[in-house]
């Protein structure tokens, strides 16, 4: 992944809905929240998974912040054409879908959902009393529905350039939130968004945990940051050509090429990193329960290289 994460979430919110079905996004990613490179199309975005599906996530750049636009995914479009023709059908549906005011309004509830579950504690790091929180969400909920239309409205256009979709998106749909929060607490709201990969894990740890082994407010926020900084310093370390594998609650980044069994030694690198640099945060007992995580995280990702490589047609 490339660039800061600000944008991405604001798409991203509407993802949690989807986490019932497995979906492969796969992308190339470059130097995680550091310089980018040119901006390039925007395919879909990484979805948070709640159960047993896998995502793998790609990104795009748009003047200077990473973006992962939403995939219209709507009705039931025939999968035997062209992909670009796939993607076409799903937007033409998702844009019926919209004309249609029943339909509109329970796709603008759903993703108010996503919006509060995409964001367990943003009321309590920006300090939002309930009525800001209401209308922050309903901001984050409006502008990802608006976002999803524009996408759809580009996609099922061939004249439209996903390029310049793309930054002129950027601006509209950030707008609305910073004008919402002000200055201070948008940066803020930045920083929040920057590290959601690291709040998932967390959140993650907090429900397993034991009561005995109870993580704090504010220790959650420090093995965040931990995190996110160990994150970062491991991709500028390794280069470019990563992708980002998250299941269940966690995530894990490695370098995309070579072997599988070299994509898997990337993999538990990765890993070997974060385990130790939680390890400065957690307890003895926390840190027992985060490294069966990241072990568990990391068989899964295993069993989904060999299948994909099972799945290559013979040369």
């Amino acid at each position: 992944m490339t660039g800061a994460r600000g944008w991405f979430i604001l798409l991203a919110a509407c993802a949690v809905t989807f986490a019932a079905t497995t979906i492969y996004l796969w992308h190339e990613l470059a130097q995680e929240r550091a310089a980018p490179p040119p901006a390039a199309s925007a395919p879909p975005p990484p979805m948070r998974v709640v159960s047993q599906p896998v995502t793998v996530i790609k990104s795009a750049e748009v003047a200077g912040k990473r973006i992962n636009i939403p995939a219209p995914g709507a009705g039931q479009p025939d999968p035997d054409v062209d992909p670009t023709e796939y993607q076409r059908q799903q937007s033409r549906q998702l844009l019926e879908q919209l004309a249609n005011p029943a339909s509109r309004a329970r796709l603008l509830e759903e993703a108010r959902v996503s919006a509060r579950n995409a964001y367990p504690w943003i009321a309590e790091r920006l300090k939002l009393g309930p009525e800001e929180y209401d209308k922050l969400i309903e901001t984050l909920a409006r502008s990802n529905l608006e976002a999803r239309e524009a996408y759809a409205k580009c996609t099922a256009d061939p004249a439209c350039d996903l390029n310049t979709f793309g930054r002129q998106s950027h601006e509209q749909q950030a707008q609305p939130v910073a004008e919402l929060l002000g200055p201070e607490r948008m940066r803020k709201f930045e920083t929040y968004q920057q590290t959601m990969n690291e709040r998932e894990t967390v959140l993650n740890l907090r429900g397993r945990l034991p009561d005995t082994a109870y993580l704090s407010t504010e220790a959650s926020e420090t093995l965040v940051n931990a995190l996110a900084e160990e994150s970062l310093q491991f991709q500028l370390d390794a280069g470019q050509g990563f992708v980002g594998f998250g299941m269940n609650g966690g995530w894990i980044y490695y370098r995309d090429q070579g072997t599988t069994g070299q994509r898997y030694q990337s993999a538990e690198s990765y890993v070997n990193r974060m385990i130790a640099r939680a390890a400065q945060v957690l307890s003895a007992e926390q840190l027992r329960y985060f490294t069966q995580m990241q072990q568990d995280l990391l068989a899964n990702l295993r069993g989904q290289l060999e299948k994909m490589d099972d799945e290559k047609p013979p040369r």
